[in-house]
């Protein structure tokens, strides 16, 4: 399928990673004075229209949005106005319906108060798996998890306290200090099942009810770097499928960079880097549809880190983990069959913001994903872009998507 782009402006993503540090924050504090106004401006804009020559899909509201949106509201009684969409593909290839894991990042809240809100939500029970962290359980997904998102505090406070062991009164100390220290700045971080896609509304409820209680998101303070992520998984686990999904979200990272409108200071610590531009050159190629050892290795030789705005690890530690563990060694690493979108930010005591927002634009990139010869077309026109670099257009590639009928917000 043809796509006629002429825009040759470079990819923005790409170009950040070009400056030098002392540009970025300064580009970053910038962007800090105007993130506000600019993430409202971007929230307020409606569901949006995904359409190429022949081809248009509109995130009109189905019997299944309907659903998720009215269990919402029979959940807290309100009605939203704001809806989840939901992805083309809604079973897996086993028949099985699809599932995602949610992580929300937030403070605001103490960390008992945080346990008991969300055991109210989902009407669990609490089981205190050390001081800084506990599972929610009785959900019949599976259990939830709290706990302050410090590795090394969560250690500390699971072990006994013996306070006539020497060696136990500085490692108290030492808990103490590291918990004082963090409180301002480490976010607490809920953690979810895996959760059938029409419980996706029970989240937007937890979220709001989180808000209500007054917890904050990362524009709260300039030091925070909160993140809301996804694990969505996959309708197939045939390499072909993985491919055609990561086609789509590099086609679309450009402009999910800019709905995001990820926070500087998250930008500055390196949670979700984009592609580097020779990788993402790689895989968009028309002619690029590899094995699956082939994929793995390609992606592990670029990318042997989980700081990436879609993190495969996860992904491929499942298919093939003794391949990973010759690579990476992070045991931050948890093998499972999806993928880990790292991007949005956590703005959850925004009231224009909810799950519905991050949510509704990675539709599209399951909506994309399902068009191979789409997929085709655009990686032909996104490479010649690429190769023929700057030009008098003042465009970016996201706005070419928007000029070519990609996406329409």
């Amino acid at each position: 399928m043809a796509v006629s782009i002429t825009t040759r402006r470079p990819f923005r993503p790409y170009l950040d990673r070009l400056l030098s540090n002392k540009v970025r924050i300064f580009s970053g504090l910038c962007l800090s004075v105007l993130k506000i106004t600019a993430v409202r401006q971007h929230l307020r804009k409606k569901a949006c229209t995904f359409e190429i020559t022949h081809y248009k899909w509109r995130t009109r509201t189905g019997p299944i949005d309907r659903a998720v949106h009215d269990g919402c509201a029979r959940r807290d009684g309100i009605m939203r106005t704001a809806y989840l969409r939901m992805p083309p593909n809604l079973v897996t290839d086993e028949g099985q319906p699809r599932r995602v894991g949610i992580e929300i990042e937030f403070n605001g809240l103490s960390l008992a108060d945080a346990i008991a809100l969300v055991a109210d939500q989902i009407n669990g029970t609490i089981e205190h798996t050390g001081r800084y962290d506990a599972r929610i359980c009785n959900d019949p997904a599976g259990d939830w998890r709290v706990e302050i998102d410090f590795a090394l505090l969560k250690r500390l406070g699971r072990r006994d306290r013996n306070s006539e062991d020497l060696s136990e009164t500085i490692e108290d100390t030492i808990e103490h200090l590291l918990l004082r220290v963090s409180e301002p700045l480490v976010p607490l971080e809920i953690i979810s099942p895996p959760l059938p896609l029409e419980r996706l509304g029970e989240v937007e409820a937890l979220i709001k009810a989180l808000r209500d209680a007054g917890a904050c998101g990362t524009h709260d303070h300039p030091l925070h770097a909160f993140g809301l992520q996804f694990n969505p998984e996959l309708p197939s686990l045939e390499t072909s499928v993985i491919v055609r999904y990561f086609k789509a979200f590099l086609l679309l990272s450009d402009w999910l960079s800019q709905r995001c409108a990820v926070d500087w200071t998250r930008r500055l610590t390196f949670f979700a880097d984009p592609f580097a531009r020779d990788y993402l050159r790689h895989v968009i190629d028309p002619g690029y549809w590899p094995s699956q050892d082939q994929l793995i290795d390609d992606y592990l030789a670029a990318n042997p880190t989980r700081n990436r705005a879609l993190d495969l690890l996860p992904l491929f530690a499942y298919l093939d983990a003794e391949r990973v563990r010759q690579v990476v060694t992070d045991e931050r690493v948890n093998a499972r069959p999806t993928l880990h979108y790292r991007l949005p930010n956590s703005d959850i005591d925004n009231p224009d913001w909810g799950l519905h927002v991050p949510w509704n634009d990675w539709i599209i990139v399951e909506r994309l994903a399902g068009e191979r010869q789409t997929l085709n077309a655009l990686g032909q026109a996104l490479a010649d872009w690429l190769d023929r670099g700057a030009d008098a257009d003042d465009r970016t590639w996201a706005q070419s998507l928007k000029g070519c009928g990609i996406i329409a917000c």
